[in-house]
């Protein structure tokens, strides 16, 4: 407590302890009627108490915008309060509120997510609804059917898929139809009740859907630009999947060295002339109007021919490319007979995370044009086991982290990077990011 005898001006001093970040009351003994100037500042929330009592506007002034007291003569004490105006602690409760309900959706969605899709007990769980794994050919005398390295749209003409699950040959349930925004048209989509595997029955076929436009972000899926990426490597945000997928690779190799990697479905080959610049010796395929413009940029890709007659990959990676396949074991074989004994399948895919009915058809990435296989983590353990493959799924790192940033930059519509950087708060988050979705 502060004692001043016979002062004009007395300070508020900030408290310690139990009493931090208050100010103290003033006791003043004065032998008559002064104006007092305190150090607290002209502010409608400060408020003066003359020996317990608010002060009077007659009892107050201003100078050097600090208040200034008049005080009889005695022994009194002064107290500051400050005191907000109402309607800023009723917007106080109301964002605090705002804010609980928010982080209590956050953990009831998470839960639900957990709920809906569980993981088997010896993996982990994919994060943030990105169905990406690390998957090892172990069985080096298992012998994939004899077939060549499959385009995704081969057949020029329609087919069927039937009702049969393309996976595991039980009976599938039809969930609905969905009209495609690109082609007005309307496909079937049907989901098998063992494997959860969900399908469109009577997808597109040829390569129209491929054509130039689609590379541009001018086709069937309008959030992609892939001349763009290969035009502009540094402004695009694609270089946070591209550096993602690269760390991944050579945590899960050990450096580059001599790896093989080959990039099934690279569109323009952004990642294959990423990889290549990290040291790592990697050629890229391309069955679309992609791989002419990767051509004319100088990027090394093989043809079918060649690519049937190359000696086996250490790496091959699949990048949003299985989802676009018909006939998903067919494709899953050839990429093992693609693999040296021991090596490595990287893809990524979109996870559905348990939807079906209403909830799969309204699933903004179930673009029926072109996405016509969608996979649960389970789903794509089945049909990897099946074709020589274990999967495993990936622990949180840093490169899992860059591709996500990715895939949320992408789906909200930035395709491009800030010139000083783009701040990424799922870092920020990271922990409690884990935490839910571990």
């Amino acid at each position: 407590m502060y004692e001043a005898v016979n002062l004009s001006e007395a300070k508020f001093s900030i408290g310690t302890g139990r009493a931090f970040g208050q100010p103290q009351p003033i006791t003043v003994t004065l032998a008559r009627d002064t104006w007092v100037a305190t150090n607290a500042v002209v502010f409608p929330w400060n408020h003066v108490d003359l020996d317990g009592r608010p002060v009077s506007t007659e009892g107050l002034r201003a100078s050097s915008a600090q208040i200034v007291v008049r005080v009889p003569g005695g022994v009194h004490t002064l107290t500051l309060r400050t005191v907000p105006d109402p309607i800023w602690l009723v917007l106080r409760a109301v964002s605090f509120g705002v804010l609980a309900l928010w982080f209590a959706g956050f953990l009831f969605l998470s839960w639900r997510h957990r709920a809906r899709s569980p993981a088997p007990p010896w993996t982990g769980r994919s994060p943030t609804g990105l169905d990406a794994a690390i998957v090892l050919s172990v069985d080096p005398c298992y012998q994939p059917v004899d077939c060549e390295p499959r385009g995704m749209r081969d057949d020029p003409s329609g087919i069927d898929r039937g009702i049969d699950c393309p996976i595991c040959g039980t009976a599938s349930g039809h969930v609905g139809t969905k009209r495609g925004t690109f082609t007005g048209l309307v496909f079937e989509v049907r989901q098998c009740g063992a494997c959860r595997f969900s399908y469109v029955r009577d997808p597109l076929t040829g390569d129209d859907l491929y054509d130039e436009a689609y590379y541009r972000g001018q086709g069937a899926d309008p959030i992609v630009d892939y001349v763009f990426e290969l035009e502009h490597p540094s402004r695009t945000v694609r270089t946070y999947e591209w550096q993602g997928t690269v760390e991944i690779i050579r945590r899960a190799r050990g450096g580059s060295g001599s790896v093989r990697w080959l990039d099934y479905g690279c569109g323009t080959g952004g990642l294959v002339r990423h990889a290549r610049l990290a040291g790592f010796d990697a050629w890229g395929y391309e069955d679309g109007h992609g791989a002419e413009f990767a051509c004319k940029a100088g990027v090394p890709l093989l043809d079918r021919n060649q690519l049937a007659a190359a000696p086996p990959f250490d790496v091959v990676t699949a990048v949003e490319v299985i989802e676009h396949v018909f006939d998903v074991r067919g494709f899953l074989s050839s990429m093992r007979k693609l693999l040296a004994p021991e090596g490595l399948l990287f893809y990524t895919t979109g996870n559905p995370n348990g939807r079906h009915g209403k909830g799969l058809l309204a699933w903004s990435y179930l673009i029926p044009e072109i996405h016509v296989s969608l996979f649960e983590p389970a789903t794509m353990e089945r049909a990897l086991a099946a074709t020589g493959f274990r999967a495993e799924y990936l622990a949180p790192s840093r490169g899992l982290a860059e591709i996500v940033r990715f895939k949320v930059l992408k789906n909200v519509g930035v395709r491009k990077r800030w010139p000083l950087g783009l701040p990424w708060g799922l870092r920020a988050m990271s922990s409690l990011v884990r935490a839910v979705t571990a």
